[in-house]
């Protein structure tokens, strides 16, 4: 029987939870012991949230929006909330950590606090329950607009070409194979 796999697959045919315990057993005792601290706070802030694991790690999804995550590294650990403009937002707040859109990454022994993850959470839930910006209609410089705000294409047309000149040139219509 194979050995379950740190990172568990669809397939694994584990419950939501249970795939989190697997991926979680099969850390480093530093960074499991940070990242189930992590859960607990995500948990404790979130009950109705459902466990899952999206793009190989453990994460929550809230009313089918996914809400935030956690991995390990090689050498550090992370917490994705799911977005690029949730960290932006608090900016001020995660000055100390290394960051790059939808990236929070600590040191196993220095986990962010609960009250800032929470204040993520908190963050993230709020960006989910706004309604999505309406798009702005393009302005066009040059060409016509179509149904749906894009740039009609103007393509050019090859000439049609006579069955005598095909004859002539020595090819197949389209085919681009010798005649004969």
């Amino acid at each position: 029987m194979p050995t379950p796999s740190k990172k568990p697959t669809r397939s694994s045919g584990c419950t939501p939870s249970a795939a989190v315990e697997v991926y979680l057993a099969g850390l480093p005792v530093e960074q499991r012991v940070a990242l189930e601290r992590i859960r607990a706070v995500i948990r404790a802030a979130v009950p109705a949230a459902e466990e899952c694991i999206l793009y190989r790690m453990p994460a929550y999804r809230l009313d089918g929006t996914a809400l935030i995550g956690f991995r390990a590294a090689a050498k550090h650990c992370a917490l994705h909330p799911m977005s690029g403009s949730t960290l932006a937002t608090l900016a001020d707040q995660i000055r100390d950590y290394d960051t790059s859109p939808g990236t929070l990454r600590f040191l196993p022994g220095a986990a962010p606090p609960a009250a800032l993850v929470r204040k993520i959470i908190k963050t993230r839930i709020a960006e989910c329950a706004r309604p999505p910006a309406k798009p702005k209609k393009p302005t066009l410089k040059k060409g016509k607009a179509i149904k749906g705000g894009a740039r009609k294409q103007e393509t050019k047309q090859r000439p049609s070409v006579g069955k005598t000149q095909r004859q002539h040139s020595g090819t197949l219509a389209g085919r681009g194979k010798q005649s004969g």
